[in-house]
C-alpha cells in the first residue's frame, strides 16, 4: 500500500537536503535488509529515517534479545520449576467439549475466562497500534516508544513482583482483580484523552499497574477454584482464550485505528474493561472471605 500524500511530505520535510532532491519517497509495505523504507508493520517515522542505514541489525536486534530471553525463560523452567502436587489421584480425562462446557458453567472459572478473553482483546489490540498511534498524535519515533516501554515495563515487574502479592494478601485475589481492573479503565481513557504526550504516559503507567496486579490473579483464582486435578487442564483453557484473544484484538484495532479515528481503540478498550468489572464484582462475591 502506497503511502499518503500528507505522510510524504512529512518523511521528506525529516530527510537532509541531498536526499530529498535526488530521491523518491519511500513506499509503505517495501522491504530492504539496508533500505530506509518502512516495513510493512513498523511505524511511518522508521520509513523517514535515513539514519537506519547505521544499524546492521536495524529492528531485528529486539527480535535477537526477546528470543535470547524465551530461552533463557525454557531453560529456568526445566531446572528450577517442580511439580508440587501432593498426591497423585486417579485421572479421568474429559473429552473436549466436555471440559469447556465444565469450564463455562463453573460459577468462577466461567467468569475468570470471560474476564480475561475480553480484557486481552482490548488489550491486545492496544499494542498492536500504540506505535502508529504515538507517532500520528505525537510524532513519536521507535527511539521515543522503546523508552516508553523500557520505563512501562520496569514499573510492571515492580508492581508484578512486589505490590501484587502484598494486595492479594491483604485484600484478596477477587478485590485485587477488580481494582487492576479500574486501573486499567481509568487508564485507557487517560490515554485516549490525553491532550499532551506526559499525561498519556501516566494514562500508560495506570494501565501497566492494572494489567500486572490483574492478570496474576486471574491465574490465581482459577487454581484455586478448580478440583486439584484439572487446574493445569483450566489453565490451559484459559491461556487459549487468552491466545485467541491477541488473534482477534489488533485486527479489530487496527480496523478502528483506520476506519473510525487514531484513539478509538483505547476508547474501545476501555469499553470492553466494564464488562470486566461487572464479573470481577460477582466473582468476588462468590469469594468472599469469612470475616
Amino acid at each position: 500500500m502506497a503511502s499518503s500524500p500528507a505522510t510524504s511530505r512529512r518523511c521528506r520535510a525529516r530527510w537532509p537536503t541531498s536526499l530529498r532532491r535526488s530521491a523518491a519517497p519511500p513506499a509503505w509495505g517495501s522491504w530492504g535488509p539496508r533500505s530506509a523504507r518502512a516495513s510493512p508493520r513498523g511505524p511511518p517515522s522508521a520509513a523517514c529515517s535515513p539514519s537506519r542505514r547505521a544499524a546492521p541489525l536495524g529492528f531485528q536486534l529486539p527480535l535477537w534479545v526477546a528470543a535470547g530471553f524465551a530461552i533463557a525463560a525454557a531453560l529456568a523452567v526445566v531446572l528450577f520449576v517442580r511439580e508440587n502436587r501432593p498426591e497423585r489421584r486417579p485421572y479421568r480425562p474429559l473429552k473436549r467439549l466436555d471440559g469447556l462446557n465444565e469450564a463455562f458453567a463453573h460459577p468462577i472459572i466461567g467468569r475468570i475466562m470471560a474476564i480475561s478473553f475480553i480484557t486481552v482483546v482490548g488489550f491486545a489490540g492496544i499494542e498492536a497500534t500504540y506505535g502508529l498511534w504515538t507517532e500520528t498524535r505525537f510524532g513519536w519515533g521507535p527511539r521515543q516508544i522503546g523508552l516508553a516501554f523500557m520505563a512501562i515495563g520496569l514499573l510492571g515487574a515492580v508492581c508484578q513482583g512486589w505490590l501484587s502479592g502484598r494486595l492479594a494478601r491483604r485484600f484478596g485475589e477477587a478485590t485485587t482483580l477488580t481494582g487492576g481492573l479500574v486501573f486499567m479503565c481509568v487508564g485507557l481513557t487517560t490515554q485516549w484523552l490525553s491532550p499532551v504526550w506526559q499525561v498519556a504516559i501516566l494514562g500508560f503507567a495506570f494501565v501497566c499497574i492494572g494489567q500486572s496486579i490483574c492478570f496474576p490473579n486471574l491465574t490465581g483464582l482459577i487454581s484455586q477454584a478448580a478440583p486439584p486435578d484439572r487446574q493445569g487442564e483450566m489453565l490451559g483453557l484459559n491461556m487459549s482464550g487468552m491466545a485467541l484473544a491477541r488473534i482477534g484484538g489488533p485486527v479489530l484495532a487496527g480496523q478502528l485505528f483506520s476506519l473510525v479515528s487514531p484513539g478509538s481503540p483505547f476508547a474501545f478498550a476501555a469499553v470492553l474493561i466494564l464488562p470486566a468489572v461487572w464479573f470481577a464484582l460477582q466473582v468476588r462475591q462468590r469469594t468472599r472471605r469469612p470475616a
